[in-house]
């Protein structure tokens, strides 16, 4: 028997999760992740890397596009409250409720750091680290009500920031280079404090202050740097603030998106009628009136584009994605169906009450111990007592809680290309790769993605006929931008692969920014072995070619820049709801997993790969040194001169004649016949050559015998 390979999840669920960044600088080192053999599950660079925190005290980083778990550290003796990771992508930190913040190392798997108040009397809620790596903040959860900054590298203590008047339970840095050490926090009691780290006006507390509707339970930052900071309050909606004007820009109602559903346990639906019927006249409201208040969404992030925003609540089975630009919502998607949890659906059938008013669901009906009734009611005694009222995690919780349904966290990946959810019952990854312009969906099937048709602009002449027309006419510029603009994977390809190699720069530099999207997306499906073609070296002269050509363009509107070069660009990017940034990142995730699996095979045949390179050379090299005495004259090597000397002076004065005849088909023998040769492939071609030249008809000499 070998051990193979072990698998466990968190006990009593998922309290909180992170993507990692796109780490591209640790592509540039040679022993990475990607290309250590002992280290595969964690090869998956680009944002794939998911580090999940449990009540159980446990890290686990997953990877979230094989879903198996390659390293867990046990460090802490608490539940895990927050996780983040280091924005170069090599280390992951956890804040726990044991009061410390640790950092792990994710090249030696080992806990390198631990942080902790000067106190020690407090316990941490939120976590947070710069742009720039250096620095990590916490929120505390008792003391003081104090935020502790800390130096990754040595570890000591920066600054204790004292604003807020109640527990601080989130922060976050803001991703704009204007304010690199801008920190924003939320707490409960309804105000976001805005600290600048760099600078003497934060300096004994003195903070920002930004009065929200109710307690704040979650803060995000627009990625795009443009100082938008979304909250998320206890009254259900989303405050969208400019935290450099300190100044309202919109806001998101959720009341109506939460749709938390009713658990076993209650005696109303979760819509809260109780029994009232729409419509007008006494006693007969609004439909709205049935909207429940006691509804708050508990976790946002927003996509790498900045134009999503992605919603959880702790109390619903949904997670809801809004439009930034509108404030609406763009779709709203349900975990799971599982009808034996509580809390899935929003109305429950009558018949499962009893005639006490106790939902049947809260009775223990199992039948596995029945042989022996005395021992089932003293475990189910043992189990009364080890419970506690108000506990819905952890040893201590009652049978019910087991099957609550909570959602702790949401997240987006780095490229935007999948989020997940942290719930009570595990970790639910969903993948938004659709295309571009395409409508986020559920599933991530190169097949669904390839036969999926989302045009990038419809005229009259953007067509198929004219498509095959330009192709075959041989306008292969014509052809690809008409290809790229209806954006037909089949036809799409069919041109991609006519064009040759020597035309590739002429039309790369013919495609207009607008159409840029939608040439990086169908190069990285051509990238993935699934959907893609085995091409490899055709696919990198494309790549290498658009960078060369339009390196500055795509720049500008990763940046969202409008200059004379993209002109209408940045327009039809965001029409089509397509991210610059994220399909570069895409697309370098699909060239590093291909080169990761080419190296390996290259590595261990480099030898057979050195002869079979080199024998057609040194065989050519054979073959033009036994042609070049025929093409420069009668020259002949000076070793065949010795050889027919030696041959000529060896015949007896006696027979002079017949030496003499001997001698003649001597030297011809000479010729011939050269000294040893070494036994290699380009000298066998070469004789193989040589003795060809003889023609079949032609008879062979008859020898004279020596007398």
């Amino acid at each position: 028997e070998t051990y193979i390979l072990k698998q466990q999840g968190h006990h009593w669920g998922v309290q909180c999760l992170a993507f990692s960044p796109s780490a591209a600088s640790s592509l540039r080192k040679q022993k990475t992740l990607a290309t250590n053999d002992g280290r595969q599950e964690g090869g998956s660079v680009g944002g794939r890397l998911l580090a999940t925190g449990g009540y159980d005290g446990k890290v686990k980083i997953f990877n979230s596009q094989s879903g198996l778990c390659f390293v867990t550290f046990a460090e802490h003796t608490a539940p895990v409250a927050a996780l983040c990771f280091t924005p170069q992508g090599n280390a992951v930190l956890s804040a726990s409720q044991d009061g410390s913040v640790r950092a792990f190392d994710l090249l030696r798997y080992r806990n390198f750091r631990t942080f902790a108040s000067p106190d020690g009397l407090c316990q941490f809620s939120g976590l947070a680290v710069d742009s720039g790596g250096e620095i990590v903040a916490a929120s505390s959860v008792g003391g003081q009500y104090s935020i502790y900054v800390w130096s990754i590298q040595t570890g000591n203590v920066l600054e204790v920031l004292a604003g807020h008047t109640s527990q601080v339970q989130t922060l976050k840095f803001s991703p704009s280079q204007k304010h690199p050490g801008q920190l924003v926090s939320g707490g409960w009691d309804g105000q976001l404090c805005v600290w600048d780290l760099y600078t003497s006006e934060s300096k004994g507390g003195q903070a920002e202050k930004l009065l929200c509707s109710s307690s704040v339970l979650s803060v995000a930052f627009d990625p795009r740097g443009n100082d938008l900071c979304a909250a998320a309050c206890l009254t259900g909606q989303v405050q969208i603030w400019n935290v450099d004007q300190g100044l309202t820009v919109g806001s998101i109602e959720g009341l109506r998106d939460i749709q938390s559903g009713r658990q076993e346990g209650q005696k109303f639906a979760a819509t809260n009628k109780r029994g009232i019927k729409s419509g007008t006249g006494l006693g007969k409201v609004g439909p709205a009136e049935g909207v429940n208040l006691n509804q708050h969404f508990s976790s946002v992030a927003y996509a790498r584009s900045g134009e999503l925003l992605l919603c959880g609540s702790r109390n619903s089975p949904h997670v809801c994605l809004y439009d930034t630009t509108s404030y609406t919502l763009a779709v709203r998607l349900l975990l799971t169906s599982n009808r034996s949890l509580s809390g899935v659906q929003r109305i429950l059938n009558s018949k499962h009450m009893t005639e006490a008013g106790v939902a049947i669901q809260q009775f223990d009906l199992s039948d596995s111990e029945a042989d022996d009734p005395e021992l089932a009611k003293q475990s189910q005694r043992m189990r009364q007592v080890s419970t506690l009222p108000g506990v819905h995690v952890g040893e201590a919780k009652d049978r019910y809680a087991e099957r609550e349904l909570h959602v702790w966290d949401v997240a987006f990946s780095a490229d935007s290309q999948q989020f997940a959810a942290a719930t009570t019952h595990g970790v639910f990854v969903y993948a938004a790769d659709a295309g571009v312009g395409g409508h986020s969906g559920h599933g991530s099937g190169a097949a669904s993605q390839a036969s999926r048709f989302v045009p990038q602009m419809l005229t009259k002449n953007v067509s198929a006929p004219a498509i095959l027309k330009a192709l075959g006419s041989g306008d292969l510029s014509r052809a690809m931008i008409l290809a790229l603009a209806l954006n037909d994977y089949g036809l799409l390809r069919r041109v991609y692969e006519k064009i040759p190699v020597a035309s590739i720069a002429i039309v790369v530099a013919s495609i207009g920014a607008p159409l840029l999207p939608a040439l990086l997306w169908f190069l990285s499906l051509e990238m993935r072995p699934a959907s893609g073609t085995p091409h490899f070296q055709f696919h990198v002269h494309w790549v290498a070619t658009i960078i060369d050509i339009h390196f500055t363009t795509l720049l500008d509107m990763a940046a969202g820049k409008s200059t004379a070069r993209t002109g209408a660009a940045l327009e039809a990017a965001a029409a089509s709801r397509s991210d610059v940034a994220a399909l570069c990142l895409q697309l370098l995730v699909e060239l590093s997993q291909r080169h990761a699996g080419m190296v390996k095979t290259f590595d261990s045949n480099i030898y057979l790969l050195r002869y079979l390179g080199s024998a057609p050379a040194a065989a050519a090299i054979e073959d033009d040194e036994v042609d070049t005495p025929a093409a420069n004259g009668n020259a002949e090597p000076a070793r065949r001169r010795k050889r027919k000397a030696s041959n000529a002076t060896e015949a007896a004065p006696a027979a002079a004649a017949d030496d003499a005849a001997n001698a003649e088909e001597g030297g011809e023998a000479a010729e011939e016949e050269q000294e040893p040769e070494e036994h290699t492939v380009a000298t066998m071609v070469a004789k193989g050559k040589k003795k060809r030249r003889r023609p079949p008809s032609a008879p062979a000499r008859p020898k004279a015998k020596r007398q």
